[in-house]
């Protein structure tokens, strides 16, 4: 399966992709510092959980990043920073990793679960481990929320976010 989405609050396209145990994708911006993209790239358990993972980064100004996990170690430039044993993740650059934790929590209607996610934000550069809630609230809409940021989002059948209001609108799929 794979997606794409256009960002509705700047400039902006994400593409990204499943197949088997592993997810990915590639996104591309314009920060306000210039133009930024990035990659990442996920394994995943059984459930949808992150075992392992890497993101890779330009920003605007032509700076560098990467980020790597394995066995809950956060690693940047070679050392770790974060250790957790959060398997979901967050990307502030993509609607794809909120389809991560919605397939991993698989609510029925009228549920609602709170998971550890770690968030990471590219521009600025940040990496925390936060609660998010989930609930669904039918078979195609989310209640989404981390901390103060709440919003309902829309899904397909496979779980890729379709709209994720003011922020991403998805223009294709496939199965």
């Amino acid at each position: 399966m794979n997606a794409l989405w256009q960002r509705l609050d700047q400039p902006g396209m994400d593409h990204a992709w499943c197949s088997e145990r592993v997810f990915g994708g590639r996104w591309v911006t314009l920060d306000p510092n210039g133009p930024s993209s990035g990659e990442y790239r996920f394994t995943l358990d059984d459930r949808w959980g992150v075992t392992q993972a890497l993101v890779d980064w330009v920003n605007g100004t032509g700076e560098c990043s990467t980020l790597a996990m394995a066995d809950g170690h956060w690693h940047a430039e070679g050392s770790v920073f974060l250790r957790t044993t959060a398997t979901a993740v967050d990307l502030s650059e993509t609607p794809a990793t909120n389809t991560l934790a919605i397939r991993q929590l698989n609510l029925e209607v009228g549920q609602t679960q709170t998971l550890e996610v770690v968030y990471i934000r590219p521009h600025p550069f940040t990496c925390h481990v936060v609660a998010q809630t989930y609930s669904r609230l039918n078979v195609a809409h989310y209640r989404y929320q981390s901390g103060a940021f709440v919003s309902v989002l829309t899904v397909d059948n496979a779980g890729w976010v379709v709209s994720y209001p003011q922020l991403w609108t998805k223009l294709n799929t496939t199965p």
